[in-house]
């Protein structure tokens, strides 16, 4: 699946093994930082958003 498993970064169980296999791997670094921070930077500013518009 390549980068795009990367994505799921985010999630809790499971994003800190898929980080840990592609360092494993010698993924590109560069590469690996920008879809990292992407999928990081896309959930906290969901929890972000939601915490604003909970009741």
């Amino acid at each position: 699946m390549g980068a795009w498993v990367l994505l799921l970064s985010w999630a809790p169980v499971i994003g800190d093994p898929l980080t840990f296999i592609a360092g494993v791997l010698r993924y590109d670094l560069k590469r690996f930082v920008l879809i990292v921070f992407i999928a990081k930077g896309v959930r906290y500013a969901l929890l972000i958003w939601f915490s604003q518009y909970s009741f």
